[in-house]
């Protein structure tokens, strides 16, 4: 195979696959968006945000205490927050039905009546089941300042 030939060949491989994980990119940028939207302000909606959560969801705190979707519920009811800021997100694909998104979150709130930390990295792992994406896990660190 000419050097032409091959390099006309991998284009056409890798140029559907960068638009794939572009695709993803982009798709669960917006559904991390529409998430955090949920859980905001007087019209806050937990049950909406578990409802992007796959049946086996878990929810990984920064205590490291872990919840099924049934408890990551009962606690958003106690949350009340005034801003969720998503900042720095990065989404890799991990297979055609996987990916994982990587980002830092600024909030602003209170949970069963206590003032949260400000800042966070978060980790959402991602399944895709019947062409739609779904939250399997949660995961949330705090960053603790360095002054």
């Amino acid at each position: 195979m000419t050097s032409k030939a091959t390099f006309i060949f991998l284009t056409g491989l890798l140029v559907p696959l960068l638009a794939c994980a572009q695709t993803v990119q982009d798709t669960l940028t917006k559904r991390e968006s529409d998430a955090s939207r949920y859980l905001v302000g007087p019209q806050a909606d937990g049950a909406r945000y578990m409802a992007m959560a796959s049946p086996d969801y878990l929810l990984i705190d920064p205590t490291g205490a872990i919840y099924t979707a049934e408890q990551s519920l009962a606690t958003f009811k106690t949350c009340k927050f005034d801003s969720y800021h998503i900042k720095n997100i990065n989404v890799r694909s991990l297979s055609p039905e996987s990916a994982i998104a990587v980002m830092q979150v600024s909030l602003d709130g209170t949970c069963a009546g206590q003032k949260v930390p400000p800042n966070y990295v978060m980790v959402d792992a991602w399944v895709k089941r019947s062409s739609k994406w779904f939250i399997q896990l949660h995961t949330e660190t705090v960053v603790v300042s360095q002054n």
